[in-house]
């Protein structure tokens, strides 16, 4: 299982680079009207963000949407919304008069969003170097604070990819002018991207080499794996409690290089039942909701068994508190390295499991309520006070 999921790791980020997936971007790219040019005029001329970081936060709208207003699973759009900020997406445009299912729509809320919710991260945009690097890092930065998608080592080389696949469109060439002008978007696609993909060295290598690692993939497949399997289990070795803000993507790496009893705190059956949303979106195979529970779910501080909750280690070890704070993963990563043999317990009774699920209950009865008479939670509260 081990040697699988670090197999399905090293094929995504080849397969998600920047080389393989030119082809297919260059029709979405150069496609007149075509979505990707509506969301970087949108994000250069309203937003006011440069080329840089309109391709980052294209690069991250491409792994969460494929640029479709209305894709969805357990979220919507094309940033995938959910919850409260999905009901804030629709009074946004309701109250706008814009469609909350349509590009524009959308857009302007997730502006909205940057220049009121996020201004930090809209603050990191506007700084970052208009050229490839500053749309590779601005895809990292939505990633990692707007996003906030987890498993990150991955997510950033598969966003900060795409971003620099539409850098290679659009850094600092595009205009909204230029942009309407035929000629500089001529249907034959072919032609038009072998001109652009060639102005850009640097980007240009990074694609021959990546179609030279694809080309010896076949032979060189475990031998990527073991060694990165074992450049993990040192690294692992060598971190201190103190370590940088990296450190969470280093607590990923040994979580999935599965160097431990994984059932000190995963159960198949609990999880899938405990958040249903889990197999809406990864599916049912073991392997895939595991890796979803090892990235997100301990991101997000989820339970993968009754064996181990974050909240009750925390509670149970004020000691850990004050050196990982809310950091969930750190947690996860603490108990099956050292915690479980220390007799630290982060176990869920059954009376609490009880507990829980009548709360839960009545949390969905509730929600039942408000979406019966077409309220939320706020417009509720706000009438009713």
């Amino acid at each position: 299982m081990k040697k699988r999921l670090f197999m399905l790791l090293t094929a995504a980020m080849l397969t998600q680079s920047v080389a393989p997936v030119l082809p297919a971007m260059t029709a979405t790219v150069f496609a007149e009207e075509s979505s990707s040019a509506m969301i970087f005029r949108m994000l250069t001329e309203e937003g006011g963000l440069n080329s840089a970081a309109a391709c980052g936060i294209l690069g991250n709208i491409q792994q969460e949407s494929g640029l479709n207003p209305n894709a969805q699973s357990s979220y919507y759009g094309l940033a995938q919304w959910g919850g409260s900020r999905l009901s804030n997406l629709r009074s946004y445009c309701s109250e706008n008069g814009y469609d909350s299912s349509s590009i524009s729509g959308q857009i302007h809320f997730l502006i909205y969003e940057l220049q009121n919710g996020y201004t930090g991260v809209y603050d990191a945009l506007l700084n970052v170097s208009d050229d490839a690097d500053g749309a590779y890092s601005a895809a990292c930065t939505f990633c990692h604070d707007f996003e906030q998608c987890g498993n990150y080592d991955w997510e950033y080389s598969t966003r900060g990819g795409f971003a620099s696949t539409f850098w290679s469109q659009y850094g600092g060439t595009v205009t909204a002018e230029e942009e309407t002008d035929e000629e500089e978007y001529n249907e034959d696609t072919e032609e038009t991207s072998d001109e652009d993909y060639t102005e850009d060295s640097e980007n240009t290598e990074t694609a021959e080499d990546t179609e030279d690692s694809s080309d010896d993939v076949e032979d060189t497949d475990d031998e990527q794996v073991e060694e990165s399997a074992a450049d993990t289990d040192d690294e692992q070795t060598e971190n201190s409690d103190d370590e940088s803000d990296a450190y969470s993507d280093s607590d990923h790496r040994y979580l999935l290089s599965m160097d431990y009893d994984v059932d000190l705190i995963f159960d198949y059956d609990y999880y899938v039942s405990r958040y249903p949303d889990v197999v809406e979106s990864v599916g049912s195979d073991y392997d895939a909701v595991l890796r979803n529970f090892l990235t997100s779910g301990t991101e997000r501080g989820r339970r993968g068994s009754q064996n181990f909750s974050v909240l009750n280690y925390m509670e149970n070890n004020d000691d850990l508190v004050d050196r990982y704070g809310e950091e969930y993963v750190k947690y996860y990563v603490h108990f099956v390295k050292t915690g479980h043999d220390e007799g630290r317990s982060g176990v869920v009774s059954s009376e609490q499991q009880e507990s829980e699920k009548n709360e839960a209950e009545e949390e969905a009865e509730w929600q039942e309520y408000l979406d019966s008479i077409g309220m939320t939670e706020e417009e509720w509260v706000e009438q009713n006070s």
